[in-house]
């Protein structure tokens, strides 16, 4: 069986270059890399994801996105590929909904993600987690006449909560700014359970080796942690409570971790009808009718 992607190394009066080929069509691609730099915008957005812990992603079809698609294929997030943008991003609400985790849509350029709206809409009312990434060929403007151009620049109110577009890497200046782009918009869809957009410029480079061997140098969250430590302090001379409003489904872990430390403190948990608490301590209460 053929693959889909080959990349083969190429020497030609004494310069390299890779051949890849493509759905059997060959081409011949230059390094996009300025000089001494290893790793580009999309390396450091799959090392990211792969940090937040990210599982599944629903892949369409196109030239922006390929060598994106091609390093999720090599990484271990389980990948589906759906041919039309609009089915693709319905199917990954429907992921994001059954796992209570967030998914990532990728497409190309031209106008593919103008059928991302009506799911991403949706996604909004429902606050669900959809992460969609667009590429787009860094070269093109508004006013280079290059074809297939998509302006991205204004987008819906109601389809995001944080909209981003991150920039070529070409020093460390860049590598710092598309990082706070990064964890600006993945905090918001994994902590906070909101639909993100993310504008990422395409590149066409298949280097097995740097997709095993992702950037280290990335940002770590220090402001998540499960030790509780600091808290016993503060919990011991305060009178504390835990109100528990609209929530979504607490995962097990997280279900049996408040229900401990709730008992292991005296402390009740007073819980809205729609607070998805199960644990101890759980005391029912209602909103006061204004």
């Amino acid at each position: 069986m053929n693959k889909i992607f080959s990349v083969t190394k190429k020497t030609k009066d004494n310069k390299q270059y890779r051949e890849v080929q493509f759905c059997g069509i060959k081409c011949k691609i230059k390094s996009d890399l300025a000089p001494n730099q290893t790793y580009n915008t999309q390396h450091y957005l799959l090392a990211m994801l792969k940090a937040y812990g990210l599982k599944h992603a629903v892949c369409s079809p196109g030239a922006q996105n390929a060598t994106f698609n091609f390093m999720l294929q090599s990484s271990n997030i389980k990948s589906f590929s759906v041919i039309d943008e609009r089915s693709a991003a319905y199917v990954a609400n429907g992921i994001c909904n059954e796992t209570n985790e967030p998914v990532i849509i990728t497409c190309t350029g031209s106008s593919a993600s103008r059928n991302y709206v009506s799911a991403m809409s949706e996604a909004y009312r429902r606050k669900v987690p959809l992460i969609a990434l667009t590429f787009f060929d860094y070269e093109s403007t508004p006013y280079s006449a290059r074809p297939q151009f998509v302006d991205r620049s204004v987008t819906q109110n109601d389809i995001k909560y944080v909209s981003v577009e991150l920039p070529r890497i070409f020093d460390e200046t860049g590598k710092r700014r598309c990082l706070t782009y990064l964890n600006a918009a993945l905090s918001t869809a994994f902590y906070k359970h909101l639909p993100v957009h993310i504008n990422c410029p395409s590149f066409f480079d298949f280097d097995v080796e740097k997709i095993k061997n992702l950037p280290k140098d990335i940002w770590k969250n220090d402001y998540c942690s499960e030790d509780f430590e600091h808290l016993k302090d503060v919990v011991s001379v305060k009178k504390t409570a835990i109100y528990i409003g609209s929530h979504k489904k607490f995962t097990d872990k997280e279900q049996e971790t408040l229900s401990n430390f709730a008992v292991s403190n005296s402390i009740p948990v007073f819980c809205d009808h729609m607070a998805h608490y199960k644990g101890k301590n759980r005391i029912m209460i209602r909103r006061p009718s204004v």
